[in-house]
């Protein structure tokens, strides 16, 4: 229908965008699948219904209205993981149907995320992250905070239960720090799902992970 961008990037408008539009992201591949790497990519948004709007990717060149941002793709089965720079102002990751998305914080250290597969099992998941935050110092030194299935009960991101709740999962760096949030929607939002279906009443309450 129309590209939709100025509406994300905008930040005075960000807010209501995120609350009036259901947020898919059209990249499912996993990591390493279609020459699907972590790093930077030319992403979109485009809007194909009036409740749902896809982020893209721009593979080609040939969008004119895009931003440049970092990707994190998900990996059955693995913890994938990135370090922040300054070569993108966004950061986005692989939609969020049951997998833990995390992110590492320590003083004069690059932010670090992490995409932790659903497939692993909750202890394995804590278990990944743990080691992240080992690798990284410690957790005497290392703020860890996470979207997962096991906070459900808060925010409402269940994964693909009988009472269904996805995530889309985006990053922005304003006023001198990465800020993470995360859209979270009651339904099941894979690639199989009938998303124009999918109506705006079913996002929830924003999830921010703070700064």
């Amino acid at each position: 229908m129309s590209n939709v961008t100025d509406e994300f990037t905008d930040k005075e408008k960000r807010a209501d965008f995120l609350s009036q539009h259901v947020i898919f992201v059209a990249n499912v591949a996993e990591m390493d699948n279609l020459g699907n790497k972590a790093g930077t990519r030319n992403v979109y948004f485009w809007k194909i219904s009036d409740a749902v709007v896809e982020l893209r990717e721009d593979r080609f060149g040939r969008v004119q209205k895009k931003i440049k941002a970092y990707w994190l793709p998900w990996k059955t089965l693995k913890a994938v993981s990135m370090d922040m720079g300054n070569d993108a102002q966004y950061f986005f990751t692989s939609q969020m149907t049951g997998c833990r998305f995390s992110v590492l914080t320590k003083e004069g250290a690059p932010v670090k995320v992490a995409h932790i597969a659903g497939t692993l099992s909750q202890p394995k998941r804590s278990a990944e992250e743990d080691k992240l935050v080992t690798q990284m110092g410690g957790p005497e030194q290392v703020r860890a905070r996470s979207l997962s299935v096991s906070g459900a009960a808060e925010h409402g991101y269940s994964g693909q239960t009988a009472d269904p709740g996805s995530a889309f999962v985006y990053g922005v760096f304003e006023d001198g720090a990465w800020h993470f949030g995360a859209q979270i929607v009651g339904a099941n939002l894979l690639p199989t799902a009938d998303l124009k279906g999918i109506l705006s009443s079913a996002i929830k309450p924003a999830f921010s992970f703070g700064t």
